[in-house]
């Protein structure tokens, strides 16, 4: 039997393994083994190196070595493998720059000597920093220049060209108009009653002897408020000839709450003048001792303000004392500087039958200091009240009391209603029934209730105090210069007022104009202005009307 002959054993294909470029160019394309290992013979099939075996040991320096991929001539070349391409963990922290040089031919046929003009395969990967698009790009140890990044500036504001703001229309003092009602403006009321101002602009006028103006514009003038200085000065200057019914002296201190009779230029009855003067707390001493008999020095209008009270009735002088920031703290003047003055003066004026008049801060100042010479207190403060206050009143009794004012009131207002605008800390006061009844025992002075003050329970609005002497102190709650609505008013009653104390011609111009309104709103609104324009003009006495001289 024949003896199978032996096959040739194939040879075995030696891998390429990388060489480190420290290694002597005389090296074999096969990788250095270390000292260690023994070297296998040829006639035994040569095994792939383990894996741990290709891992840089760690006593190597540094410096990171540069792998290079050489494939022997006479094996067939296969790719570096990727594990080499990463970077070993012990490199430093500059990333190392492989490259990997590509044998002529890379797909496993006949052995081809690698030649310079064998194209190459595409290098790995490299470690660096990602560009702007995402590429990678190449590590250089290199030192970058220095590029500053640009600081945030702080906000520098740029000047503005000055540009002037339109300022508001502020109306001048009109000349007080003797002949007329002294009405010729609509401003103080569309600011006062929040009207429409076109209202009045649409009026058509109307020629009468008081001459060529609206009638729905019929308002009373409105004076700017101005500081008052320690002087007795006198306002509204009327160059008239008209006779002279009614004087009021307004008092004040520091901020007033209550400039109505500063502002709005009061009308007599019947064609008649008011003349008006203010002063102060602080002028009260010289006024008083004025008042007594010696007012030859007056620099001011002191002394005509003794000659005007000298030429009309004594119930036809009122003293009003404002409410003001000087009375808030339940004194006259701060730290009740005026207190003891103001009490004299007050029982002077009492005695002398003209009429005094406190409302609210400087009715809290009364109350608090209350002078015995007036007699029993029959007032007492309960409470405050702010936003608004319903006035609730039988018009007759209003009718028949002496201030013309509020004789208005109740002539306008039918349904025994009004509502005015109460400040904040606007007094709530009652009267102390068993006081006034010992008074009127007494006969110190009588008591009288004019309004009331809508609530629960209801409160004094109005009270007045009559002297055996004829003076009058009238005690308010409130402010007639905050009107908002009087209830009731009818076009019979106003052109009724009107005619009574402005004339028969006034009073049919008044209805002509009226009835020019097509809108009801419209016209409810000038009615309603109207009717608060005779209130707010009229003084708070009786207004004197002299007998003229019959001609002869």
């Amino acid at each position: 039997m024949a003896q199978p002959q032996p096959q040739p054993q194939p040879q075995p294909v030696a891998k390429v393994m990388p060489v480190m470029l420290a290694q002597s160019a005389s090296v074999p394309p096969q990788k250095a083994m270390p000292s260690n290992l023994a070297k296998a013979p040829a006639s035994v099939p040569q095994k792939a190196m383990p894996p741990y075996m290709l891992k840089a040991p760690a006593y190597l320096p540094q410096a990171a070595p540069t792998y290079v991929a050489k494939a022997p001539a006479s094996a067939p070349q296969k790719a570096m493998p990727p594990y080499l391409l990463k970077a070993p963990a012990y490199l430093p922290q500059a990333a190392p720059t492989y490259v990997a040089t590509a044998p002529a031919r890379c797909d496993g046929s006949a052995e081809t000597s690698g030649s310079a003009s064998a194209p190459l395969k595409a290098a790995p990967p490299m470690i660096g920093i990602a560009s702007a698009k995402g590429n990678a790009q190449a590590y250089s140890s290199a030192p970058v220049p220095y590029q500053p990044q640009p600081q945030p500036q702080p906000y520098q504001p740029q000047p503005q060209p000055y540009q002037p703001q339109p300022q508001p229309y502020q109306p001048q003092p009109q000349p007080y108009q003797p002949a007329s009602p002294a009405f010729s403006t609509a401003t103080w009321a569309s600011s006062q009653f929040s009207l429409n101002q076109s209202v009045f602009q649409a009026s058509p006028s109307v020629v009468t002897q008081y001459g060529q103006y609206g009638y729905g514009s019929a308002m009373p003038t409105m004076i700017p408020h101005q500081e008052i200085e320690d002087a007795v000065r006198r306002l509204h200057f009327e160059e008239s000839e008209a006779p002279l019914s009614a004087v009021i002296v307004t008092i004040s201190q520091g901020n007033t709450y209550d400039p109505l009779f500063q502002q709005v230029a009061q009308v007599g009855d019947n064609g008649t003048r008011v003349s008006t003067y203010a002063t102060t707390l602080a002028t009260l001493e010289r006024l008083l001792t004025a008042m007594r008999g010696d007012a030859a020095d007056a620099e001011d209008d002191l002394a005509q303000l003794i000659k005007d009270l000298e030429e009309v009735p004594r119930e036809s002088a009122v003293f009003n004392w404002e409410c003001c920031s000087a009375c808030e703290a339940h004194h006259f003047g701060y730290g009740g500087s005026f207190d003891a003055t103001t009490a004299e003066l007050t029982k002077l004026l009492l005695d002398r039958g003209h009429m005094v008049m406190f409302s609210d801060f400087s009715l809290k100042a009364l109350i608090g200091q209350w002078p015995a010479t007036l007699g029993q207190n029959p007032f007492r403060e309960v409470g405050a009240v702010s936003g608004s206050i319903i006035l609730k009143f039988d018009p007759e009794v209003l009718k028949a009391c002496p201030s013309s004012q509020l004789v208005k009131v109740g002539e306008l207002c039918e349904e025994g209603r009004a509502e005015v605008t109460a400040m904040t800390n606007t007094i709530k006061f009652d009267v102390v029934e068993e006081a006034a009844r010992g008074a009127e025992e007494r006969e110190e002075y009588k008591l009288q209730r004019l309004t009331c003050a809508e609530g629960v329970p209801d409160t004094a609005g109005h009270v007045l105090l009559t002297y055996p002497s004829g003076g009058r102190l009238l005690a308010s709650a409130g402010h007639w210069c905050e009107v908002v609505n009087l209830r009731g008013v009818t076009d019979e009653a106003l052109f009724r007022t009107a005619e009574r104390y402005y004339g028969q011609a006034y009073s049919a111009g008044l209805q002509q104009q009226l009835s020019s309104y097509a809108d009801p709103a419209q016209r409810e609104a000038v009615q309603q202005s109207i009717a608060q324009s005779f209130v707010l003009q009229s003084p708070p006495v009786a207004s004197y009307v002299p007998q003229q001289n019959p001609t002869v």
